[in-house]
């Protein structure tokens, strides 16, 4: 995703957030899951992601299967002890969730290139200070806080982030926040066909996502 363009790129994130709490069918999240590994592994990201699901994902499931399908035996709405099977899908589910969640966010976010980020940033409608502050967050923590989505609640990130408002605080003073918007740029870095096939692909998810909770709640 490294050349899709900056508003396809976060249409697309929002796109997969969305599909993934429509969806209801355990089925189609590990499609879903491959299908982000692959483009994961392209773009030379798969020993973070496999990072992600090894360090944090594989024990939130077995704590979340330990919860509903040892101790509640049964998923939320259903008395307590009278379908443990319900239980454990329903572990399954919410854990499938936040592992597409995850590959999303790594996907969309640490596949952007250093040379496209202050365009992807302006892409976003980020301008002055605003700018600033978000390229300084990215420098101050290195991406950390996306590769280790599990510590991204930790006081390291308030950290981060009052580092980066005095660092722009600071370039502002310098006269810096001028030649931060006037940071160049490649004629052309992005890609329409990627944006186009990235969006398609998430429209599709969705388009899925929805039928079959749909057709689950019995509407034609």
């Amino acid at each position: 995703m490294s050349k899709v363009p900056p508003a396809a790129r976060l249409a697309t994130l929002i796109i997969l957030v969305a599909a993934t709490f429509i969806d209801t069918r355990i089925v189609l999240l590990p499609i879903v899951l491959i299908v982000l590994g692959i483009f994961i592994a392209i773009d030379g990201l798969f020993p973070v992601f496999l990072k992600f699901l090894l360090g944090a994902e594989l024990p939130m499931t077995l704590m979340l299967i330990g919860v509903w399908g040892w101790v509640a035996k049964a998923p939320p709405g259903v008395p307590m002890g009278t379908d443990p099977i319900g239980g454990v899908r329903f572990a399954l589910l919410i854990s499938l969730r936040l592992a597409v969640l995850g590959g999303a966010f790594q996907l969309a976010m640490l596949s952007i290139p250093t040379r496209l980020l202050p365009a992807t940033l302006r892409g976003w409608g980020l301008r002055g200070e605003g700018l600033v502050v978000a390229l300084g967050v990215f420098a101050v923590s290195r991406w950390a806080g996306i590769k280790q989505l599990p510590y991204l609640l930790r006081p390291l990130l308030v950290w981060s982030i009052r580092s980066a408002v005095h660092r722009a605080d600071v370039w502002e003073q310098r006269a810096m926040l001028l030649r931060v918007e006037q940071l160049p740029t490649e004629s052309n870095p992005f890609s329409s066909v990627a944006g186009a096939i990235s969006l398609a692909l998430a429209i599709l998810w969705l388009i899925a996502a929805i039928f079959f909770r749909w057709h689950s709640m019995g509407i034609r």
